[in-house]
């Protein structure tokens, strides 16, 4: 989801502060470093845990978009998924979904643990439900993002085979999109653990910045192979060049409190 339509690019972030001061240049901004040792923990199932409603429902169509900053998925439901709980202080429905990766398997994250990044981590829009994704981004916590951290294997993750098999047809459509053919659930993309996470509020990771997300950042790793890393950077950007390391630098914490989910 991005704020604004603008010809911001990878190339710049570290000016996106100057750029686009309104929000960029914030105090709540995402990603960040989550140093564990220091993050206390926070029962968030002392209400209700969190919860993910209709992440085992097959959709109706998935599209896989190339904007140029990344692939974006979206997909049409009957009924659209829901999270809620741990302490989740709304319901929000998907949106989309979408990835950041880097040039080389050292780097890629946005989020970083303990300063390491993982090569790829993958992030599941939602926005408040009844509120119009306008308004949302206008919102304290408007969204919410689940953040899924990927670690190298030897082997295909057979959840990203079908997505990544549409590279080569966004690469020649004019459009850049492509259907994913037999659609399949959410929860394919989800770890095992889905009790084991931190949280905290911050910002869109892209300009216009905006400061309106809560963050459930997941503990475990999901699997990813060199070559479906590969099949990402033959993707392009608005140059036409690989499109590769479109990930933000963490972020200043400037007081906030990073909690884990788990003693």
């Amino acid at each position: 989801m991005r704020a604004e339509a603008s010809k911001w690019n990878y190339s710049t972030k570290n000016n996106w502060a100057k750029e686009y001061p309104k929000y960029c240049a914030g105090h709540r901004q995402s990603p960040i470093n989550i140093a564990k040792h220091k993050t206390p923990w926070k029962w968030f199932g002392r209400v209700q845990p969190l919860t993910l409603r209709g992440y085992n429902s097959v959709p109706n169509s998935i599209t896989a978009v190339n904007n140029l900053h990344t692939l974006s998925v979206t997909a049409e439901y009957f009924r659209k998924p829901r999270i809620f709980g741990g302490e989740l202080l709304s319901s929000y429905e998907f949106l989309n979904f979408h990835f950041h990766w880097g040039s080389d398997e050292t780097k890629g994250s946005e989020h970083t643990i303990n300063n390491v990044q993982y090569p790829l981590e993958l992030h599941i829009v939602h926005t408040m439900v009844g509120v119009p994704q306008e308004k949302a981004l206008e919102r304290s916590r408007g969204l919410a993002v689940l953040g899924i951290f990927f670690k190298l294997s030897s082997i295909d993750n057979p959840a990203l085979s079908r997505l990544l098999n549409t590279i080569p047809e966004i690469n020649l459509n004019r459009n850049r999109t492509a259907n994913v053919p037999n659609p399949y659930a959410l929860s394919s993309l989800l770890p095992d653990d889905l009790s084991s996470y931190y949280r905290y509020e911050g910002s869109l990771t892209t300009p216009v910045c905006n400061e309106v997300v809560v963050w459930t950042v997941f503990e475990q790793p999901l699997p990813v192979s060199k070559a479906q890393l590969d099949a990402l950077r033959t993707l392009k950007d608005h140059n036409n060049e690989p499109l590769q390391d479109n990930y933000r630098n963490p972020q200043p914490l400037n007081g906030r409190k990073v909690y884990r989910s788990w003693p």
